[in-house]
């Protein structure tokens, strides 16, 4: 990744501060055109909700509470994914908690940060990168929990015969249906075990 200071990035306030903005613009930025369509409303709407109600386990926060701080999370990201909708609330609320400093990228500043965090071959968000102050990276996760993977890949290896939207339904509604749960138990695993290997 590049020097911390060369990046462009934002706070999780500002970042829903800079969403809301451009969602509220008379004509917001042009999506590229291989893009299925506008999500950035909704998007937003997704993220307030699980502002307002997403609260990490018990357990987890347990656990979180004995997390060394002085740890850097980036995060790339894009304001019309909904994979980034459904999981930078559970992200930022883990942050928090922690102690840990949260620093959102948008794809589309620095392409050749995005280009580095591959997912087999493509830029899916969100991608989460763990750093320690000094820059020694500990851990990536994303773009998706494992189930709403499975989704994805049933998706994308059915194309022919399985209609995009129905996909987009699926996928949505497991995240609603899941509440953040297995999003929280992938990264908080991912922490502990980057801190008991310290």
């Amino acid at each position: 990744m590049s020097k911390p200071e060369t990046v462009r990035s934002y706070s999780y306030l500002e970042y829903m501060t800079h969403f809301a903005a451009v969602v509220a613009m008379p004509e917001p930025p042009v999506l590229p055109d291989n893009v299925k369509g506008d999500f950035r409303k909704l998007n937003l709407q997704r993220m307030d909700k699980w502002n307002k109600i997403y609260e990490p386990s018990p357990d987890s926060q347990q656990k979180l509470a004995h997390i060394l701080s002085g740890l850097t999370w980036y995060v790339i990201a894009d304001l019309n994914c909904g994979d980034c909708a459904q999981s930078l609330p559970v992200i930022a609320k883990v942050a928090q908690i922690a102690l840990i400093e949260l620093k959102i990228i948008l794809k589309d500043d620095h392409p050749e940060i995005m280009d580095h965090y591959l997912s087999n071959g493509s830029r899916s968000v969100p991608k989460l990168i763990a750093q320690t102050s000094e820059g020694n990276e500990l851990f990536t996760w994303g773009p998706r929990p494992a189930n709403a993977l499975r989704i994805y890949t049933n998706y994308r290896d059915h194309k022919d015969t399985m209609a995009w939207e129905d996909f987009e339904k699926e996928l949505h509604l497991w995240y609603a249906r899941n509440k953040g749960v297995e999003t929280e138990s992938e990264i908080v695993s991912l922490l502990c075990a980057s801190a008991a290997s310290a």
